[in-house]
């Protein structure tokens, strides 16, 4: 039931579109930071059955200056996330044999297939594919 939910992602930020005129529809852009924990969590919005808004009572006003009517609503439409996420950065420590990746969103930390990684010089083309590490620090 809508009522059941056990996991909550409260929005911080983002673009308000108004969709006509009169206004019967808004779109939001979220923040990357938000679609990023959104993302982290992985047992909503994964599906149309996974992904409710609730609106609290004042999040947005009528023409009269009147609050909304505090809600819970399933989706009506559910498009599942097929972009992959890419690498942006990395950094290497060679003092404490630290290699540092940053993605362009959430991947699971499980995932990480360190052999699949090399390090190379661009310059000579010389490179050296890991063996083996431990990943730190959980889901990114």
């Amino acid at each position: 039931a809508l009522g059941d939910a056990t996991e909550i992602v409260y929005l911080t930020g983002g673009t308000a579109t108004a969709l006509g005129v009169p206004v019967y529809s808004f779109q939001i852009q979220m923040t990357t930071s938000d679609l990023n924990e959104l993302k982290r969590h992985v047992y909503i919005a994964t599906s149309l059955n996974t992904t409710v808004v609730n609106m609290l009572f004042n999040a947005v006003q009528d023409v009269k200056g009147s609050s909304v009517v505090a809600t819970q609503i399933a989706a009506s439409s559910f498009a599942v996330d097929v972009v992959p996420a890419e690498l942006l950065a990395f950094s290497l420590d060679m003092s404490n044999g630290s290699l540092t990746l940053s993605f362009s969103e959430t991947v699971e930390a499980s995932t990480l297939n360190v052999s699949a990684l090399s390090i190379l010089d661009p310059q000579s083309g010389h490179s050296l594919t890991l063996a083996g590490g431990q990943v730190c620090c959980g889901d990114v």
